[in-house]
């Protein structure tokens, strides 16, 4: 089982890739990370945009069920830094 977060100014009972926008850096799709502070930090920063109130999102999925059934994309930071696989990935996207 794995925790993760979305921040967001409205709650999203389960998620789904229609509601993103467009125009994002990887596409539309709805974007999560485990970690809760720079969910937090996304979800004040659209909430001060729009004027209303932040909401944190938070979802239990079990991994190997995401894996094998959805199109997923996972990056590792070490140390802050982000590795090399990820660096390759941004370069090479024509989004």
């Amino acid at each position: 089982m794995i925790t993760v977060f979305h921040g967001s100014i409205i709650k999203v009972d389960k998620p789904l890739v229609s509601l993103g926008r467009p125009n994002l850096d990887f596409g539309q799709g709805f974007y999560i990370t485990d970690i809760q502070k720079q969910a937090e930090r996304w979800a004040i920063r659209m909430g001060r945009r729009k004027l209303t109130d932040p909401v944190l999102n938070i979802y239990h999925f079990d991994i190997e069920t995401v894996n094998r059934d959805f199109h997923c994309l996972e990056f590792c930071i070490i140390n802050q830094k982000i590795i090399d696989e990820y660096l390759h990935f941004v370069e090479s996207t024509n989004i």
